[in-house]
Order: C-alpha cells, then sequence, then structure tokens
C-alpha cells in the first residue's frame, strides 16, 4: 500500500447449505500507512583550516546519504553546496530531501574553518647605524588574512641606539590568537 488511506472493499460469496440460497456479504475498510518511505544521512562535523593566505576555506564534503524504503523519486536541496568558500568560523549546512508525496526530512552537520596561520612580518630598508648618535630605522609590514589585533615592539623605527649589536624583536597577533615574531 502507498503511504497515506487506501479504500479496500471485500465481497464475500457463499452458501450455508445446497438448500439455501447463495449469499454475498460486502465489507469496506480503510487502511493507513503512515511514515516516511525514505531515511536521510548528513555526514559528520567538518574541521578544517584556512586555505594558505586566507580567511576562509573551500570545503567539499559529501552528499547526504538517502536510503529508500519504498520505491519514490526525492529531491535533495541545500543551504550550502559542497565546494563553497566557508568563513573562519562555524557554519550550518543543511540538507533536505523531499518527495512527490511531500514527506520531508531534514538533517544538518556543522563545518568550522579554523585560521591556523600567524600574521606575516616583513622588516624591510633597515638602516645599520656606524656611528653613534644616529637613530636605526626599517619600514614594517604586517598583515595577516583574518586581521592583525596586536603589534608590539621592544624599540620604535628612529630609535638611537648606543654601538654595539641591539636585537629588535615585533610581535604580531592576529584576531584568532595565532602570534607571529620577528
Amino acid at each position: 500500500f502507498p503511504i497515506g488511506f487506501s479504500t479496500i472493499t471485500r465481497t464475500i460469496v457463499y452458501q450455508l447449505s445446497d438448500d439455501l440460497p447463495i449469499m454475498q456479504t460486502t465489507c469496506t475498510f480503510e487502511v493507513e500507512v503512515s511514515g516516511v518511505p525514505f531515511s536521510i544521512t548528513c555526514p559528520n562535523d567538518t574541521l578544517i583550516n584556512t586555505d594558505v593566505g586566507e580567511c576562509r576555506a573551500i570545503v567539499s564534503f559529501a552528499p547526504v546519504e538517502v536510503d529508500l524504503h519504498c520505491n519514490v523519486i526525492v529531491t535533495t536541496s541545500s543551504n550550502v553546496e559542497s565546494g563553497s568558500l566557508f568563513n573562519v568560523g562555524q557554519t550550518t549546512v543543511e540538507y533536505t530531501v523531499s518527495d512527490i508525496n511531500n514527506h520531508q526530512l531534514t538533517c544538518s552537520f556543522i563545518v568550522t574553518v579554523v585560521d591556523q596561520e600567524g600574521p606575516v612580518i616583513e622588516v624591510t630598508d633597515l638602516v645599520n647605524v656606524v656611528c653613534e648618535g644616529l637613530p636605526a630605522t626599517w619600514e614594517e609590514n604586517i598583515y595577516d588574512a583574518c586581521g592583525v589585533v596586536r603589534v608590539t615592539r621592544n624599540y620604535e623605527s628612529g630609535t638611537v641606539f648606543s654601538l654595539g649589536v641591539t636585537t629588535i624583536v615585533i610581535e604580531a597577533e592576529d584576531l584568532s590568537g595565532n602570534i607571529s615574531t620577528y
């Protein structure tokens, strides 16, 4: 029987004995078949790093698995397709599977994209001081695809140093808490 209501009619013909007429009775009843003629299983939650130099990642995942319990045709839709760009953070991917009788099931899973790359610190045009009392200067280029939230230095460009070797330390932190040191 298909899912839903089906009306069944049965007719019984009988004769109690040879000397009695043939009798007939009809019985009608309904059968209700309930439930959804399929089940679905979503992929597992996914954890992935950002693409190199990006604050997002292209994420591919397996399609929803549909187990047909009856011979039905289903359509599958999703709010996000496999192979899409996902920003840093969590995104819920939801699949909906439905058939022509408006039976619907949904499942979902979470894609988490994490930033594991620290900021890039570039120092250029460093001027070596050969005479005491002159400032040492340099140019800094500090960047991160997800954004830099903090930069600290033990010396600023333009500082006057005594003769000798001085180590300059520059530290940068991005929005995800990744730290790089130059």
